[in-house]
């Protein structure tokens, strides 16, 4: 019998809950269709190894349907890649340590332990599906950022009902939480939104025109050192063992206030940037120096952000 040897490489943390299992899967089934020459059936072969595997050999907007008892899982696109270019993902890397608690156990004790599972996370599920499709349509990133976010609340909050409870989240996912809805309501619209998968990891949800802004908010408030309330961000190149990096890096400049403060002065502030990089942003005028002020405050507690949007699916 033909015997293969597959070497693969992954740049997400493993069992960290970032889906390193979807992006692994999915390019064995990929790499495996290409070498049998397989036309169809790369998603049914993907969702052997993992659930979330099978969306991703779609590129674009994907909806993974229930599956039927005569059919294992039904993935369809919904839109390709270039349907919302605008959009992007920022994944906030906290932790990449393998979780306590894999995502099949989590599941399987949620389904048969959680009263909010079984009573509300069906109906709000059948309730809200037609809602994504819709925004998804309309790219209204309002709409797609609220339900994005009470859909995950709404997970999470299963998962914790669930006994023994589930836990995922972390004090720098819950702050990375508030940092949300702070921006949110300080702007008077939706820029930011958050979901979690199984894990303390966050992907924010955000337009591309506020992604250097955003950054340079999250430098100040998570990167490795406390900064002061004046901040530039600069994104220098760098590439080490042949990826391609950034590092972003926040200084504080000496400023005297308009008020009894005075001047202060701290150190610089760094937060690594990885994938698609965005233009140097200064948080320099008093609306971002109160905007600061509220948001919380966790030096160290990102190790470093994957920026990336929507793509068009495995490819050699």
């Amino acid at each position: 019998p033909q015997r293969l040897v597959i070497k693969s490489d992954n740049n997400f943390p493993t069992a960290a809950g970032l889906a390193s299992s979807a992006s692994g899967m999915a390019s064995l089934a990929y790499g495996l269709s290409l070498f049998y020459g397989l036309n169809d059936g790369a998603a049914s072969l993907a969702r052997r190894g993992s659930g979330s595997a099978c969306r991703s050999m779609f590129g674009g907007f994907v909806h993974w349907k229930t599956p039927k008892p005569t059919d294992n899982s039904t993935v369809v696109q919904l839109h390709p890649h270039t349907h919302w270019p605008e959009l992007r993902v920022l994944i906030c890397v906290i932790n990449v340590d393998k979780k306590t608690v894999g995502s099949t156990v989590a599941m399987r004790t949620t389904m048969q332990s959680s009263c909010l599972f079984r009573e509300a996370r069906k109906t709000a599920v059948a309730e809200r599906l037609p809602l994504f499709i819709k925004a998804l349509q309309r790219c209204d990133f309002s709409a797609l950022a609220e339900l994005t976010m009470r859909e995950s609340n709404a997970l999470h909050a299963a998962c914790l009902d669930s006994w023994p409870p589930a836990i995922f989240l972390n004090e720098t996912s819950f702050a990375v939480m508030q940092f949300v809805h702070i921006v949110n309501q300080h702007c008077g619209r939706t820029v930011l939104a958050y979901t979690f998968d199984a894990g303390p990891n966050a992907f924010l949800l955000v337009l591309k025109d506020d992604v250097a802004w955003v950054l340079a908010l999250l430098t100040a408030r998570f990167g490795d050192k406390k900064l002061g309330n004046r901040t530039e961000l600069n994104i220098s190149p760098r590439q080490p063992d042949g990826d391609d990096l950034r590092v972003a890096k926040l200084r504080r400049v000496e400023q005297h206030l308009s008020t009894e403060s005075t001047t202060t002065t701290t150190v610089g502030h760094t937060l690594e940037i990885r994938g698609l990089q965005y233009p140097t942003v200064q948080l320099s005028s008093k609306e971002d120096e109160v905007l600061l002020e509220r948001l919380p405050l966790q030096p160290g507690s990102i190790r470093y952000i994957i920026s990336t949007q929507v793509g068009p699916g495995p490819h050699s």
